[in-house]
């Protein structure tokens, strides 16, 4: 099962405002002056706006507040606003190089038409991570089994300036400590997730992705739920909790 990233989470319009500034004269034909992109958000951004037939980029870190107004030509332009990603940020966007879990990233992207005198642009940023939780167990011995190293990989290792998911390795590994760990995952464009489970030199890879296709995961939705996963090393059993954005649902699958 492929998934595009959600038109949902791209958003393709936004709220026209009207209003008259003083970036021309009242004496100027009105469809030659600059609309006025007016961004609102309620928290830290790093804000694109790019307008390729105009050859205008426009890049800046927003602080929470007040609007920040940009003169953009009457044209169509293509925004996207991510949530801080520190040294994950790069020339082509965000990006996870292997060994990394993905930063907790929220992002909005879209495009609009500078039309009228003024466009809002409201930021709603939206989560595009899920965090798998592992409970990793031998039931037959709890306290003197020694416990697999776990390592989740997949095909998606960032995003681009437009918002599209980057291809390429991803891959983190961990050891769990008193049978628990997390590691963040990137919103995913396809069902090939795996998870590993390694001990003593014998490797078990489940098709995890797969898994979570099957219970009705959905990797386009707007926002990413999170993920639980139970493991009985002993019994090679896994459960499934899955606790989906902003509500919680909790189900259980069993694979032997």
């Amino acid at each position: 099962m492929m998934h595009g990233l959600s038109s949902a989470l791209c958003t393709a319009a936004v709220l026209l405002t009207f209003a008259v500034f003083a970036g021309c004269s009242i004496k100027e034909r009105r469809e030659n002056c600059p609309c006025i992109v007016i961004v609102t958000c309620d928290e830290p951004v790093h804000m694109r706006l790019d307008c390729p037939q105009a050859g205008l980029l426009i890049e800046e870190e927003l602080p929470r507040g007040l609007p920040v107004r940009f003169e953009m030509p009457r044209l169509q332009f293509f925004y996207t606003f991510f949530s801080d990603c520190g040294a994950f940020f790069d020339g082509q966007g965000c990006y996870i190089p292997p060994g990394s879990e993905s930063p907790p990233l929220r992002l909005m992207c879209g495009s609009a038409f500078a039309a009228g005198e003024s466009v809002s642009l409201p930021v709603e940023l939206r989560k595009s991570y899920c965090v798998l939780s592992l409970d990793v167990h031998s039931i037959a011995e709890p306290s003197t089994s020694p416990l697999p190293s776990v390592t989740v990989s997949g095909n998606v290792c960032g995003w681009e300036w437009s918002g599209a998911l980057r291809k390429g390795p991803f891959r983190v590994e961990k050891v769990p400590e008193d049978g628990k760990c997390t590691i963040c995952v990137p919103r995913q464009d396809d069902d090939s997730l795996l998870l590993s489970l390694e001990l003593g030199g014998v490797r078990r890879t489940f098709a995890l992705g797969e898994l979570l296709a099957s219970d009705g995961y959905d990797w386009s939705a707007p926002d990413l739920g999170d993920v639980s996963l139970y493991v009985d090393c002993a019994l090679t059993i896994m459960e499934l909790t899955i606790s989906r954005f902003p509500e919680s649902v909790q189900e259980e699958i069993t694979v032997f």
